[in-house]
């Protein structure tokens, strides 16, 4: 018996509603471009939800500093930079990667990043899955 490939879905907090299901790459394009949310949820079965933040791969880990001195994310730094050209904000607009990270500013942290990394490797639907199962609570029956 052939094994289906993984497939997603995304309950948006600001639409409000569920997409999907969709392929794994998918998911990791809608967060790099900045439809994932930090408030968004995602689930392998549209049953078991976990933060979007909470799955490394799609890479939700940068946090922008607003002009009124709020820190919003956490976003994919390529939608952070989307965000800011979108809004007419500074590229020198302070970021930091996770929570606690170092403070520099966001053409900075694009500059730093290699070309390889803009082009991200394919997403290990496996640890994905584990980092959901983390998230959720759940013990894997192997």
């Amino acid at each position: 018996m052939e094994q289906s490939a993984p497939q997603w879905y995304l309950r948006s907090n600001v639409a409000g509603a569920i997409f999907g299901p969709v392929a794994p790459e998918v998911l990791r394009e809608w967060a790099r471009d900045g439809r994932v949310g930090p408030e968004d949820e995602v689930s392998p079965d549209g049953q078991h939800w976990a933060s979007a933040p909470q799955i490394a791969e799609l890479e939700l880990q940068w946090w922008m500093k607003l002009p009124d001195g709020r820190w919003y994310g956490p976003v994919h730094l390529q939608a952070a930079a989307a965000l800011a050209e979108e809004h007419g904000l500074p590229t020198d607009l302070p970021v930091r990667r996770g929570e606690n990270g170092v403070e520099l500013p966001l053409c900075r942290a694009l500059a730093q990043q290699t070309p390889s990394s803009w082009q991200a490797p394919p997403l290990d639907e496996r640890r994905m899955l584990d980092d959901l199962h983390r998230a959720l609570g759940i013990r894997r029956r192997d």
